[in-house]
């Protein structure tokens, strides 16, 4: 009896153990700028900042996705204000050409990430962002999306309206970030929180290790079993 409650309970535990090493299946945030003033996130200039602006992100691992591959979505809505020249949205900087696969939102600048500034078309960004360009939409409303074989990181976008260059938005983290005043925080997806003024967007790094936790709990659970087993063999012998 005692044996079968021993093996139950390292199986119990190598089972959670397991567990808590599977992905979440989708990443998902929203940062926001209310006409009152109030920023959840998300900072907003001229005729965007006296209106609602709502920048949303969704991450669909390669478990779920319909591709099998990383699935970055992302929309925005700039209230009644509406003209958005482009997005911007960051990719690690070794992430190529060959990384964006099909089903990623078409007419993207050059074919592939660049460097983008002020100085070629980008007034008001806080600094340079290595990333895609999208074409955006006459109207309130845009959405884009990244599809890649590569997993994710903390990062900024930054958005042009399509009248001039004083009306713009980008994740409040960003500005902070190019100044040196933060630092990109870790992106853990077996704890995942959505963290404060910042988007998901392409890294260029394999799926992170699991927990030590996670792991503890694992090796738990195989030496509990290991142990059990070796007493039955020395009986027999």
């Amino acid at each position: 009896m005692k044996k079968k409650l021993a093996i139950f309970l390292c199986t119990a535990i190598l089972i959670f153990g397991m567990a808590g090493i599977v992905w979440a299946t989708t990443f998902s945030g929203d940062l926001t700028h209310k006409s009152d003033g109030t920023v959840d996130g998300l900072f907003t200039a001229d005729f965007w900042a006296d209106d609602d602006a709502t920048l949303t992100y969704k991450v669909t691992d390669p478990t779920a996705s319909s591709s099998g591959n990383w699935e970055y979505y992302y929309t925005l809505s700039v209230g009644s204000q509406g003209g958005i020249s482009h997005v911007v949205t960051e990719v690690s900087e070794i992430f190529q050409s060959s990384n964006i696969l099909t089903g990623t939102t078409g007419g993207y600048e050059d074919d592939e990430p660049k460097r983008h500034t002020e100085d070629n078309g980008n007034p008001n960004i806080p600094g340079p962002l290595f990333g895609i360009k999208f074409p955006g939409s006459s109207s309130d409303f845009f959405e884009w999306t990244i599809v890649t074989d590569i997993s994710p990181m903390w990062g900024n976008t930054f958005i042009k309206d399509g009248h001039d260059g004083a009306t713009y938005a980008y994740n409040d983290m960003f500005d902070d970030f190019v100044r040196g005043d933060v630092s990109r925080p870790y992106f853990n997806p077996l704890n995942f929180n959505a963290e404060y003024g910042w988007v998901l967007v392409p890294d260029s790094q394999s799926a992170p290790v699991p927990e030590p936790a996670t792991l503890l709990l694992l090796g738990s659970g195989l030496i509990g079993l290991a142990g059990i087993g070796r007493k039955k063999f020395f009986r027999k012998a």
